[in-house]
Order: structure tokens, then C-alpha cells, then sequence
């Protein structure tokens, strides 16, 4: 029977469709082709197909692996074995695959075929080697090449032997050796003139470049290999080339590119069914992830990678994932965990004799050690790893044990040596975000050492740097976590300009403005295409709905109070978490595969900024570099001057203070029976932290802002870091709350602040109020009611009526949002921070998705305007999501907040906007009515104003 007619026929998709090996025997004998003839050409397809379909090529061989036992004996039985171990092999089942091989060698001896049977060991190098045991497979290697040239083997046969042992070479850090094999291979190659081993040797010399650090010239050999792959029309090997240039790409610091490669290349390999490919791609992915700081997602996809990896007993790549799993652990501050997942991958890598990547893990824990505060056993670990290395040409390893030691010592304990050092590695590897840690090091030992001219421009290339990776960024997340850790040349180069007069004080403010919120900025500067992706549901659509309202349903059982025990409410926790990793990795997926970048807003100069200010209105702008706080203060007599600079308190200073004062209101939340008999007491104690907050950052600025009279003031207060969490306006000054001489709104940044002051409102004058009541907060429809009726609307949507749905689809295009219902704010993950809808829970993340173009907003919900600032000064939570759909000014709370106080504030607010007050002062007077009944600050002060005043 001709191939044509049975091979490729549809006789061939039903023999695969019986639901036995004996059905299909029978079926091949009642076909007439239980004979050798016919297995021969049924083996010759599985084997054209074992590279794109290796679960289908498994079964066929499985067939005849089965048909020649039964037949009799037959040449084909080695063959086929050899051919499961293939298939075997790409679904990462090596141990499976060792066992085929086994028994095609000895099949293939016993019948004195000893070519075939010396052919066997290409796989079993390769299965060895992903199994970690590299020595091992060497030793294979070069026993096999050994006895090919001895028996004068084929060209192609000796070049993929010397390949596989190159690169097992590569995995143990033997890189002279690599190069040996892979220039031998290549010359068996040409010798067989195959372009298919051009792109194979390509290929893998450019993993050997990756490893060196070489990330430029290893892409130009993945190209090259690509080329080669795609005229030989082999789609495997293109995905491994495309995987392994996304690599090359994460390296460079080109990280959108990389992960759409990484993410077309693990398409491509789970249509092959290759699944041992499918989990180093997922390793990449989270590699790319965590160089982006995006390290909740580098954790969830290392943790997954980990468990198949695990599976598949591949121990190499294994350890790879729990050296990733540990370091995303420890920049989360899971220090417990991350300690056992590095110690294992210690341990993998030791046994495989990895040695450059079991480096890596030595500076990695030498990482966790300093997190830990363990900064001497930092040192030494940091130490180990160096002499480790000694003359090995690992450039990679020893810049970063050269750039982490330089930032642990003193500079008379020897850092600019090693910086310098660093600097040079630095220099040859041409790794953005290494040469950017390495500027930003060499600046700060510059300003110690008085050198300010090197200092400023070491840390301006930074600087610089950093801006030109972040303009490739796709997305507002990845930027967001990408500056998470760029602080370091802002904070430099602030700090050194400050120490100047005139022209250079204006260049701080606008280097601080450049260290702000600048993801925020991006989407308020109406740069953004918000309806880019809203044409039909894609796939990823319609996952991430489904996803969403699962995590929805999660939500409620876990904020409904029925977990019946502290075990059910982790389960529910970690349940959520998990949910909401997924959506994340998702949303990340989807815009990574765009076609351009978002595009950019540009934080505005000084004087930009002061014509944006309104009339008589002063600006208190903070910046925290290091423990120094420093203030720039405009008011409305500076005309043209530059900003005036005061240094003002310690920033670990005021942390305490905050803390003591969050233990205060986690007080009034919790202990309501003391709070009634003890609030003049407690009114006492919170006045002496609030005026002890006064005197670090308000009291040296004083007379700059109120002058020799005191007088009442109108300011933007522009926070910074951990200041976003200082109630500002109820600091207390010894004898009266700040609140009583100041009309105070705040803002993220001087760009967001312009930016709002530039906001036209929203047409028409329809108003959207929800009032979401429960047993814990009863008078929110009654306050819901009253603001209707001051806004002259219809009746609020209360209860069933005010769900997530209607919210989303009405609150475009209203002049006015007011919600009252309960918030959460989310430290661990604030861009889910949400509001507690009648149906289910709002996120930062849905409200962010929105055009509330000119709305004035009011969240009459706890913790509504708490944020987590993270490096980059962004300000992740509702504020963020609200300021950046587009609302002109937002009324947040910063703390838990009382239920029946609160629907007085509110109303007292709406009716002196009612009384031709703009926003800010109405929030002041409102405050000050409440005050007078209610003293305490916890009751009136936790509302603040953000945005157009």
C-alpha cells in the first residue's frame, strides 16, 4: 500500500482513534498491512512528524513498536524504539526516554548495525543533560565521538555529537570547551553542507554568548539560526531560535520585544505538543517578568514552572526555576521561603557541577542576607562567589558580586575597586541595567568623595538610561514596576543639585518631577488610545471576564465573615491571590502583544508648573533621597524665582510617627467601648503625634508659607513616598490644627497637579450616587439620599440597583460620582483595591479602564485614597485609577472612617459646593463644622482633596 494512499490517508486518523494497541493491530491486519513493508513506510511518517507532533508520532510508534514484536523479529523494532524516545524526550519524560534509547542501542548492536547503535547517543546526551547530569552526558560524548571517528561515521552524525557536548559544556561553565565542539560540529556540517547544522551550531553558540553576557552578538546568532530554520522550513527549531532571541532581547533591556518573542515562541512550541521546550519558555517568561520587577507574576509563573519541571525530573532546568522562585520570594520580603528555594537550587546546580549558575545563587542569597539586615555575612557570601569565580571568564558573575559589594562596603574597605572593576565588566557586556547600577554606584561614591562634576554626569547617564528602557516599555504596568528599583541616580542626582542656589535648585524640582508618578502622568496626559483593544472579544477577552468573575465570587466569600475557621480563610486568600496572578499575567500577555507602545506624557519644568498653579495658591512639593526629606516651596509672591529648598525631617523619623498614629486609628476600628470612655485622652495623645509630624515637615517651612503674620494660606501639598499616608491638614502645630490656617488640597506630582487644574468639567450637569448599606455602615442611604437631593437629581441607585454593571456603563460621561459603600485597600496588590458594590467589587483596575473625563468624584468609603507608593512614586490604588480615568478632582479617605460622621461630612461638603464654594474649601469648612462636634481627628480629618481645587 503507497504512503499516499495509507499514510496520508484517512485510514491512518482512524487506526490513531481505536482505543487499543490490539484494536489497532487488528485493524492492521485486517487492512493486509501487518507486514514489514507497510510498518516501514507507517514509521517513515512518524518519524516526518515527530518535530511537529510528537504526541502523534509517539502513538505511531507505539504501533509498530507493537507490530514488529508481533511479526517477527525485524530491524524495525530499534527504530521505532528510538523514535518513542524522541517523542518521549520533547514531552519532557527523559527517564522514559533513557529507557527507549537503552533498548534501541542494544537493538541495534545485537543486529550489528553499530552506526545506528552509535547514532542512539545523541539522545542520550541530550536527555542526560536535561536531566542535570552533565558530567555524565560529557563523558557520553566523548566515548560516542571517540568511536565515530573510529568507525568513520557520517559527517552529520559526528557534528551533532559535537554539538550536544558543546553544549553541555555551556550548562557547566567550560566555555573555551564549547567553542571547541560547536567549531567541530560546524565543520561536519559544511562537510555535509546542511543548513539546517548551520542553524543548530548558530544557535547554540549564541546560548554560549548569553551565558558570557554577550547578549548582542547572541542575538545576531539567533537571527542567523532563524533564517536558517525557516529556509529549511523546520518549525521547531525556529521557535527554540525565536525563544532564545526574546532572551537575548529581555537581556538588552528591551523587554517588550523579548516577551512578545518569548510569548509567540511558547505558542509556537504548544502547537508542537513540545512540552520539555513549553516549560523553559515559561522559565524565559518569568525571567522577563521578574527583570521588569514584576515580581508577583515572575512568582506565579516560576512556582508553575517549578511543579512541571518537578514532574518531568528535569533537574537542570529545575534549579533554574527555584533560583527565579527564591529571588522573586525575597524582593517580595519573604525571606523564610525564599532562603529554601535558593538553598535547592544551590544544591541542583552543585550537583550538576553548574558552576556559573550555582554563582548566581551564591550572590543571590548574598542579596537576601543584606535584605535581611545580615550585611556583613552579605559581604563574605558576596566574597565566596568572587573567589569562586577567580579566573574564569564569567563576566556576568562577577559584575554583579563586583557592583553588590561595591554598595555594601565603605569606601576605605575597598568599594572603588570594585566598582571599578565592575565598571570595566560593565563596559565589555554592554547590559543596560547593568551599566545603569553601575553608574548609579559610581555616582554616589563620586559625591563621597567630593568628585560632584563626575557624580553629576555619572548619575545623569543613569538617569538617562533608565528613560530610554522605559520608552520601549508596552504597558503602564511594566513601566510602573520597571522603575520600582531606579531610584538610586533620581535620588543622587536631587541630593547633589540641592546643595546648589538658583538655576540648579530648579533643575532638583524638575529632576524630582521626573521621579514622580510618571506611569500616572502617561495616562492622564490623554496621550493613551483607550479604545485601542475594544473592537470584538478576543480569546484573552473573554478569559479575563471569566477569570474576573470568579475572583468576584471569591471576593464574597471572603469579605462575608462565614470563613468558619483561620485554615478556611487562607484557603480563600491564597484562592484570590491566585486568581488575581492569573488576571495580572494575562492583562500583561494581551498588551505585550500590541503593536506599539502607549504613548508618553513629560513631566512639566518648573515654570510650566507655576503657571498651571491657581492665583494666590502655594505649592509644598516633597522629595524623600535616602533619610533626607527635602521641601520645594512656591507661593504666590515668588514671580519668577526659583523654588525655595528647605531639608526638613528624617524620613525613618516620621515612618514611626505614622506608625504610632495608624495604631491609633486601628484603635478607634476595634475597641469601641474603651474610645467612648477614653476620647479625650486619646484626642491628647493624637494631637502629640500630629504636632510632632508638624515640627518635621511643616515647622521648617512655616514662615516661607504663612510669613511673619501667620496668615491663612491656600496650598498644594505634593507628597512623597510614605509622606502620601500624612493627614496634612490635621497636623498640629501646638495650638491649632494646620487645617485652621490652611485651605489644603494635594496632588501626586506638579505635572498631575497641572494637569487636573487643566481639566474641563464633564458636559451636562447628571449626577451618578450610589449608596451601598450594610449592618456595619447603615447610614450610607441616607447619606446617599441627601447628596441627591443637594445635587438636584433623581433618586440615588441604592441597594440591588447600585451594581457593578450599572456603574460601569453609567458613570462615563456624569459631572458628578458619588459612592458610598464600603472600600478596601489592597497593600500586597492596590491595583485591585476595590469598592464593595451591591453585585460584587469594583477594582482600581476596572475604574482605570474607564473615560470619567471632567468628573468630580467622592469616595465616602475607607481607605479609599490610601495608596502603596511604589519606587517611581507611583501611587497604585483607587486614587490612581480614578485620576487617570480622568477625573478632575477626587474626595478620598486615608483611614477607616466612622459611618454616621461621615454622612454628616458629606452632606455639610455638597452643601457649601451648593453655597458657590470650590471643592477645596468646601472640604475645609465641612471639616471644621464636624470638628467643632466631633474633636477628634479620626471623626473629620480622614478626608483629603485630590486633584482641581
Amino acid at each position: 500500500m503507497s504512503e499516499s494512499a495509507f499514510m496520508q490517508g484517512e485510514q491512518i486518523d482512524a487506526l490513531l482513534t481505536l482505543p487499543s494497541i490490539d484494536a489497532q493491530l487488528e485493524q492492521l491486519s485486517v487492512m493486509g498491512c501487518l507486514n514489514s513493508a507497510c510498518l516501514v513506510e507507517l514509521l517513515a511518517h512518524a518519524e516526518s512528524v515527530v518535530r511537529e507532533n510528537p504526541g502523534r508520532a509517539r502513538n505511531l510508534a507505539s504501533i509498530c513498536l507493537a507490530a514488529a514484536v508481533q511479526i517477527g523479529p525485524s530491524d524495525l523494532q530499534p527504530r521505532a524504539q528510538y523514535l518513542l524516545a524522541q517523542a518521549h524526550a520533547m514531552r519532557a519524560e527523559f527517564e522514559r526516554a533513557l529507557e527507549y534509547i537503552d533498548a534501541a542501542c542494544r537493538g541495534y548492536a545485537q543486529s550489528g548495525r553499530q552506526a545506528e547503535a552509535l547514532r542512539t547517543q545523541v539522545g542520550r546526551i541530550l536527555a542526560l543533560s536535561e536531566l542535570g547530569r552533565h558530567s555524565e552526558a560529557i563523558d557520553v560524548a566523548i566515548q560516542a565521538l571517540a568511536d565515530a571517528h573510529s568507525a568513520k561515521a557520517d559527517d552529520d552524525l559526528i557534528a551533532r555529537l559535537n554539538l550536544n557536548l558543546g553544549a553541555c559544556y555551556t550548562e557547566i561553565g567550560r566555555p573555551e570547551d564549547a567553542l571547541a565542539a560547536l567549531a567541530a560540529a560546524e565543520t561536519a556540517y559544511v562537510q555535509s553542507r546542511s543548513p539546517l547544522g548551520a542553524g543548530l551550531v548558530s544557535n547554540n553558540r549564541g546560548v554560549l554568548l548569553l551565558s558570557l553576557g554577550r547578549a548582542r552578538e547572541a542575538q545576531h546568532a539567533f537571527q542567523f539560526a532563524s533564517q536558517q530554520f525557516a529556509a529549511g522550513d523546520d518549525a521547531l527549531e525556529s521557535a527554540h531560535a525565536i525563544q532564545n532571541s526574546g532572551y537575548a532581547h529581555i537581556l538588552l533591556g528591551e523587554h517588550s520585544a523579548g516577551l512578545a518573542e518569548l510569548q509567540r515562541a511558547s505558542g509556537l512550541l504548544h502547537a508542537l505538543d513540545a512540552s520539555a521546550d513549553q516549560f523553559v519558555a515559561l522559565l524565559d517568561l518569568a525571567d522577563g517578568y521578574f527583570g521588569l520587577n514584576l515580581f508577583p507574576e515572575a512568582h506565579s509563573v516560576y512556582r508553575e514552572a517549578d511543579a512541571l519541571l518537578a514532574q518531568a525530573g528535569m533537574s537542570r532546568e529545575r534549579a533554574r526555576a527555584l533560583w527565579g522562585l527564591g529571588a522573586s520570594l525575597a524582593a517580595q520580603s519573604y525571606f523564610v521561603d525564599a532562603e529554601i528555594a535558593l538553598r535547592q537550587s544551590a544544591e541542583l546546580f552543585r550537583e550538576a557541577g553548574n558552576l556559573p549558575a550555582l554563582i548566581h545563587v551564591m550572590l543571590e542569597e548574598a542579596l537576601l542576607l543584606a535584605a535581611r539586615r545580615q550585611l556583613p555575612q552579605a559581604i563574605a557570601a558576596a566574597r565566596d562567589a568572587l573567589a569562586l569565580i577567580g579566573e574564569r571568564d564569567l563576566p556576568l558573575q562577577a559584575a554583579q558580586a563586583h557592583v553588590r559589594l561595591a554598595s555594601w562596603l565603605e569606601p576605605d574597605a575597598g568599594a572603588r575597586a570594585h566598582l571599578e572593576s565592575a565598571r570595566r565588566l560593565a563596559e565589555r557586556l554592554a547590559l543596560p541595567q547593568l551599566r545603569q547600577q553601575v553608574l548609579a554606584e559610581s555616582g554616589l561614591a563620586a559625591m563621597r568623595a567630593g568628585e560632584l562634576n563626575a557624580a553629576e554626569a555619572a548619575f545623569t547617564e543613569a538617569v538617562a538610561l533608565a528613560e530610554r528602557q522605559r520608552a520601549a516599555l508596552a504597558q503602564k504596568r511594566m513601566r510602573t514596576a520597571f522603575f520600582s528599583n531606579k531610584s538610586l541616580a533620581y535620588d543622587g542626582l536631587v541630593k547633589l543639585l540641592a546643595q546648589r542656589d538658583g538655576a540648579d535648585i530648579r533643575r532638583a524640582f524638575d529632576m524630582s518631577e521626573r521621579a514622580k508618578s510618571r506611569t500616572l502622568i502617561d495616562q492622564m496626559s490623554e496621550l493613551t488610545d483607550r479604545s485601542r483593544g475594544r473592537g470584538a472579544s478576543s480569546e484573552a477577552d473573554l478569559r479575563l471576564r471569566a477569570l474576573q468573575v470568579r475572583l468576584n465570587e471569591c471576593y464574597g466569600a471572603l469579605f462575608s465573615g462565614d470563613a468558619e475557621d483561620d485554615a478556611q480563610l487562607a484557603a480563600m486568600q491564597a484562592r484570590a491571590l491566585a486568581l488575581e496572578q492569573d488576571i495580572s499575567r494575562l492583562q500583561l500577555q494581551s498588551s505585550v502583544l500590541g503593536s506599539n507602545p502607549d504613548a508618553f506624557g513629560t513631566p512639566l519644568p518648573f515654570e510650566r508648573v507655576v503657571q498651571a498653579l491657581p492665583a494666590r495658591t502655594a505649592l509644598l512639593s516633597y522629595y524623600i533621597a535616602g533619610d533626607d526629606i527635602l521641601a520645594f516651596v512656591h507661593t504666590a509672591d515668588s514671580q519668577g524665582s526659583p523654588p525655595h529648598l528647605v531639608r526638613t525631617g528624617s524620613a525613618a523619623g516620621v515612618a514611626q510617627l505614622l506608625k504610632q498614629l495608624t495604631r491609633q486609628w486601628d484603635r478607634f476600628e476595634h475597641e469601641a467601648q474603651f474610645i467612648a470612655r477614653h476620647r479625650a485622652q486619646l484626642e491628647r495623645t493624637a494631637r502629640g503625634v500630629l504636632a510632632n509630624l508638624y515640627d518635621a515637615l511643616i515647622r521648617p517651612v512655616e514662615e516661607l508659607l504663612h510669613g511673619d503674620s501667620g496668615a491663612e494660606i491656600d496650598v498644594i501639598v505634593l507628597p512623597h513616598g510614605l509622606l502620601h499616608q500624612v493627614p496634612f491638614h490635621a497636623l498640629f502645630d501646638g495650638a491649632r490644627y494646620w487645617i485652621e490656617r490652611a485651605t489644603i488640597s494635594f496632588a501626586p506630582s506638579a505635572t498631575a497637579m497641572a494637569l487636573c487644574q487643566q481639566r474641563a468639567p464633564a458636559p451636562g450637569a447628571r449626577a451618578l450616587v450610589f449608596g451601598v448599606a450594610d449592618a456595619r455602615i447603615p447610614a450610607v442611604d441616607d447619606e446617599a439620599r441627601a447628596i441627591a437631593r443637594l445635587l438636584a437629581q433623581p433618586e440615588p441607585q441604592l441597594g440591588d440597583d447600585a451594581g457593578r454593571a450599572r456603574f460601569l456603563a453609567e458613570a462615563p460621561g456624569c459631572s458628578v460620582i458619588h459612592l458610598a459603600c464600603h472600600g478596601l485597600f489592597r497593600a500586597d496588590n492596590p491595583m485591585f483595591s476595590s469598592l464593595k458594590l451591591s453585585d460584587g467589587w469594583l477594582s482600581a483596575a476596572n475604574v482605570a479602564a474607564l473615560d470619567l473625563g471632567g468628573a468630580r468624584v467622592t469616595l465616602s468609603a475607607c481607605e479609599s485614597g490610601r495608596t502603596q507608593a511604589s519606587g517611581g512614586d507611583e501611587l497604585l490604588g483607587l486614587t490612581h485609577a480614578f485620576l487617570s480615568a480622568g477625573a478632575r478632582s477626587l474626595v478620598v479617605s486615608l483611614w477607616l472612617v466612622h459611618d454616621t460622621t461621615t454622612a454628616t461630612l458629606m452632606a455639610s461638603y455638597y452643601g457649601q459646593l451648593n453655597a458657590g464654594e470650590t471643592p477645596a474649601r468646601a472640604l475645609r469648612q465641612a471639616q471644621l463644622a464636624l470638628k467643632a462636634a466631633w474633636p477628634h481627628p479620626y471623626y473629620w480629618a480622614p478626608f483629603i482633596l485630590v486633584g482641581q481645587r
